[in-house]
């Protein structure tokens, strides 16, 4: 074996050490959100991935492709809506589910998502 051969086999092996570490520990870019739910807010269909400690993910879900019987309402994305559209439906998720909470302004996640992180409070 040449040390040239040596040099690569050595990179590729240390290249999937770090891959694995990082499929391990969770060190990627996307973060990890629970399965989604459907929701209906002020007509608009949406899917809303909450993981109840500070995370959220909103999806505008295309009305007329729900309730088909297929997936198409998870391969067809709806990304023109405005993000105060998608702020109100956070606000409708949150009163629907009996919390009280606050959204922060928001970020573009993927086309048709945004990702909000938020804080809860109890009522007097």
């Amino acid at each position: 074996m040449t040390g040239m051969t040596r040099s690569v086999r050595g990179t590729a092996l240390a290249a999937l050490t770090f891959l694995a570490g990082c499929g391990i520990c969770g060190c990627s870019d996307t973060p990890d959100f629970p399965a989604g739910q459907a929701f209906t807010y002020n007509g608009n269909n949406w899917r809303v991935a909450d993981d109840r400690g500070g995370r959220l993910q909103i999806t505008a879900i295309d009305p007329r492709l729900t309730g088909m019987g297929t997936i198409a309402d998870k391969r067809h994305k709806v990304d023109t809506m405005p993000q105060s559209e998608y702020r109100a439906a956070v606000m409708g998720w949150f009163a629907t589910t009996g919390r009280f909470c606050t959204p922060d302004d928001g970020t573009a996640a993927d086309a048709g998502a945004y990702q909000y992180t938020y804080s809860c409070w109890l009522p007097a």
